[in-house]
């Protein structure tokens, strides 16, 4: 048991060592180098995948992991770094990554080398050629791995939203985009076509906010087609100026959202919708199903999900609530009216929607509610009881009075 505690102890402490030599670079061990045109050795001895004693695997920010490479390997993800590995007992003086078509090579004077492919590779497929070298310049160990692919960069992906007419032949566009890339922000370019999409004319371009207000003065009246291009920036790299954009921009992939404007009688984008005012009310205290509706009119315009409003009260909120709005037909907005006292009252519905015909948003309804016919008969009835009994009273006393009256005479 001492033994393999032994054994378990000196493999944690191996791979903490390579941890540390990838992240100081091994500068204890060895020396790291970078050649781009260098002669490499003509290499004799037999070639293996992933074979005698050099290992390759990856790793990136989504996956900390170490995983193989081979042959046609997929690598995925942001920042994916290389491990290259020697364990073989012979002799050495250093280990060396080569990347074939573009000519690249990195080296350590260690048994480790790591490098992040982000800045050099991007996305591309490269065939790779791990190779330990003694102090002969002579190779002892050798592995190729071809066709490797690297995705490093991602485009950002943007949603354009449906633009707000501010006024007249003024619209607001806005978008809202996501990068994979942790460490890249979104430059974004506005173009616009009017003839469909075959051809597009730059509006504004290296902008950094996510909105652009169009004023379309001077332009024809009709639909026009418009797209937000959104560039992956990395400022870490290269933090400007942009003298040449986007040529300037590093890495500088993109990809496009589109959207459509009208200008067309300046139709506004979301639906309207008219309040149709219900007449007064009036019934007896006590019944029920009473209800004041209003009826809603929508025009031609992007409906709405919902839309929320508040009935008042003789000025007091009542009800706060929403309204789904399923179609252009059949909306209406009811409100109750059961446990009320007799007396006048005033009913106010307020719908909180920008777009409502002519900007009126509220409407108010008047209902009387009456005492009722029994209430009314009971109220008489309790009244001619007391006036009858007040005349009983009154002519008890009278003939009382006669009576002592007459007595005393």
């Amino acid at each position: 048991m001492v033994e393999v505690a032994g054994i378990r102890s000196n493999v944690a402490l191996g791979i903490i060592a390579l941890l540390l030599l990838c992240i100081i670079g091994d500068s204890s061990q060895g020396t790291i180098s970078y050649e781009t045109n260098s002669e490499y050795p003509i290499l004799n001895e037999m070639i293996s995948q992933s074979g005698g004693s050099v290992n390759l695997t990856w790793s990136s920010r989504w996956n900390s992991l170490p995983q193989r490479v081979e042959n046609n390997s997929q690598l995925v993800g942001d920042h994916i770094v290389l491990n290259a590995s020697y364990n073989g007992l012979t002799e050495f003086s250093r280990i060396e990554m080569y990347f074939v078509s573009i000519n690249f090579t990195i080296s350590n004077t260690s048994r480790f080398i790591c490098y992040d492919t982000y800045k050099t590779i991007g996305n591309s497929t490269h065939e790779i050629h791990v190779t330990v070298l003694n102090s002969l310049n002579e190779s002892i160990d050798h592995s190729i791995y071809l066709d490797v692919d690297f995705g490093n960069w991602f485009a950002p992906s943007v949603v354009v939203n449906y633009p707000i007419e501010l006024g007249d032949k003024l619209f607001n566009i806005t978008w809202s985009s996501v990068d994979l890339n942790a460490d890249d922000v979104n430059f974004y370019q506005v173009w616009f076509s009017a003839d469909g999409g075959a051809y597009y004319q730059l509006l504004a371009l290296n902008l950094t906010k996510s909105y652009f207000i169009w004023n379309t003065t001077g332009f024809l009246i009709q639909d026009y087609i418009v797209r937000i291009r959104a560039f992956s920036v990395d400022l870490s790299v290269y933090p400007g100026p942009f003298v040449g954009i986007p040529g300037d921009y590093w890495p500088g992939d993109y990809s496009d959202g589109y959207v459509v404007i009208s200008t067309q009688n300046h139709v506004p984008i979301g639906a309207t919708i008219e309040i149709v005012s219900p007449s007064d009310l009036s019934f007896f205290e006590g019944t029920s199903g009473n209800r004041i509706v209003w009826n809603l009119t929508i025009y031609s315009g992007i409906l709405p999900n919902a839309i929320s409003y508040t009935i008042y009260h003789n000025n007091v909120v009542y009800l706060s609530s929403s309204q789904q709005i399923t179609g252009y037909v059949g909306q209406s907005i009811s409100c109750l009216l059961e446990g009320f006292v007799a007396g006048s009252h005033n009913f106010t519905l307020v719908v909180d929607y920008p777009w409502m015909n002519g900007g009126i948003n509220s409407d108010s309804v008047f209902v009387e509610i009456l005492l009722s016919p029994m209430m009314v008969l009971i109220s008489f009835a309790s009244a001619s009881i007391i006036v009858i009994f007040v005349v009983a009273i009154l002519f008890t006393k009278r003939a009382r009075d006669v009576n002592n009256y007459t007595t005393q005479a």
